[in-house]
């Protein structure tokens, strides 16, 4: 039992190593969240010092704060403060400025780029960890849908979707996601109390959570959950009390520098049907990039889970309603990676019934996750063209033995993509069978490659993805045909006759 625990764990456990190994470029978004960890640290939620270093900053009563949800910051203070103590924090900064002097002209502004090695000791500890227990809780829960696939359906999705490039970056999404799944979990184990702790948790790391939360409490119908909630919420009422003087008042009440964000409520409206398309089949939309999705969202459908499908539609419909839908600089439609989980579980389902289909989507997908990953996933106004420069001239993201001496070509991502490559081969041999035909498959990747095509801009991305998963459906097939042939019947003179493998 010990020893098939750990063959289903082996493949998460490599690849939050990856996650772990990547040093990802700092950003605007990761720079608001670590200025608040600095100002609690020094026992205010003013960011006054480090304001100049984020266009995400809010401006009430002659001060700055940030404009994120303070959880993320919340659960960074105390390894911040750790790190602190024994002087990680000191080394991590002399790496940065020797980084920026190395850099000179460095893409970005020098203040984030200087600050990208202590923010990596924070994305450790605040995302990667999260990263793994959702990956686990994610193994965990389709297997109680889709019993042998768990584990497959995990490292499909934490390396086929967006996942991927916001568990290696301190971005709230990937803590978020692990909290309100892990509510789901827990409701599925019939722990109410447990379970809205979790989603009031989610929604103090991020604002959106909340409407996953509002689904499953419609769903639970229970007080305990309600009252969970109630308790795991209640920091962020009284952190407004403190930073602003009002538990009403919330940061993005006086954000500065982003027009559209005072429509509607906090920029929400009404959800557009054009954004909702865009979202998907804009060149960073969700089927373009990640089609694998959409083997997820028939696996949904076929488990008629009306829970997971509501949560996976609700995430889609505030995601069309919001003004700035792709989230700024990103590699896809980063608002959506509360719901990935959720459907996650569909892939299981997918995986189980059409394997072939399924593992071509998702080799496809890993591609243009991996590429968006190690190139530059904040891509300046979704620009995906770039990403084939960036490869072309080997300039790539850091990772550890990059920061040690590698550099940030194709010899310092090594590291990242060989423990990637051990998390989806490990992950492979635990599938229990494969169904599907090869031709049906191979079909369904090319029909992909032709709409990712047309509607993309990195044709060599989408011809790479089409490759990888046109060799994923032969492989898979050839391992069902192998898995079906019986074996040569040896007669003997004896009453025994060995039987062809059932």
């Amino acid at each position: 039992m010990a020893r098939a625990t750990l063959r289903t764990l082996l493949p998460l456990l490599a690849l939050a190593g990856a996650f772990a190994v990547l040093v990802q470029a700092s950003g605007h978004n990761q720079s608001s969240h670590y200025a608040l960890v600095r100002a609690l640290d020094d026992g205010t939620a003013r960011i006054d010092r480090w304001h100049t270093s984020t266009v995400d900053k809010a401006y009430f009563e002659g001060h700055y704060y940030s404009v994120k949800a303070p959880g993320l910051a919340f659960a960074s203070l105390p390894w911040y403060a750790a790190t602190d103590a024994v002087g990680l924090v000191e080394r991590a900064e002399s790496a940065g400025e020797r980084v920026t002097r190395e850099e000179e002209g460095a893409r970005g502004n020098p203040e984030i780029v200087e600050q990208t090695p202590v923010v990596w000791l924070l994305t450790f500890w605040a995302v990667v960890l999260p990263a793994l227990a959702l990956l686990v809780l994610v193994r965990s829960v389709a297997e109680r849908y889709a019993p042998g696939y768990g584990t497959a359906a995990a490292v499909a999705a934490g390396t086929g979707t967006l996942l991927l490039p916001y568990s290696t970056m301190y971005y709230s999404h990937v803590p978020a996601a692990a909290l309100a799944f892990g509510a789901f979990a827990l409701l599925l184990r019939e722990r109410p109390l447990l379970a809205g702790l979790a989603g009031g948790l989610a929604v103090l790391v991020e604002y959106p959570a909340a409407f996953i939360v509002l689904v499953l409490a419609i769903w639970a119908r229970s007080p305990r959950f309600v009252l969970g909630a109630f308790v795991g919420g209640l920091p962020l009422p009284l952190y407004n009390l403190w930073a602003f003087g009002s538990v009403t008042h919330m940061s993005y009440d006086d954000v500065v520098g982003f027009e559209g964000q005072e429509e509607g409520l906090f920029g929400i409206s009404l959800p557009d049907p054009a954004t909702a398309f865009e979202l998907l089949f804009e060149p960073t939309g969700l089927l373009v990039l990640t089609p694998v999705v959409a083997a997820a969202a028939w696996g949904l459908w076929r488990l008629r889970s009306w829970v997971l499908i509501a949560i996976v539609a609700v995430a889609l419909l505030y995601n069309a309603a919001y003004y700035l839908p792709f989230g700024g600089d990103t590699p896809g439609p980063r608002f959506l990676v509360g719901a990935l989980p959720f459907l996650a579980v569909g892939l299981a389902v997918a995986l189980r019934e059409r394997t072939t289909i399924t593992l071509g989507l998702a080799a496809a997908s890993a591609v243009g996750m991996l590429v968006a990953t190690i190139a530059e996933p904040q891509i300046v106004n979704q620009d995906t063209g770039r990403w084939h420069d960036l490869l072309a001239d080997g300039d790539l993201q850091y990772t550890l033995a990059g920061a040690a001496g590698a550099g940030h070509g194709w010899l310092g991502i090594l590291p990242f993509l060989a423990l990637v490559a051990l998390a989806i081969v490990l992950a492979a041999r635990t599938l229990p069978a494969v169904s599907g035909g090869a031709a049906v498959a191979l079909a369904v990747v090319g029909a992909w490659a032709l709409v990712a095509g047309v509607a993309g801009d990195a044709v060599f991305v989408t011809l790479a993805g089409a490759v990888a998963g046109a060799a994923a459906v032969v492989i898979a097939a050839r391992s069902a045909g192998r898995s079906r042939s019986p074996a040569p019947c040896r007669r003997s003179t004896g009453r025994s006759r060995t039987r062809p493998r059932s």
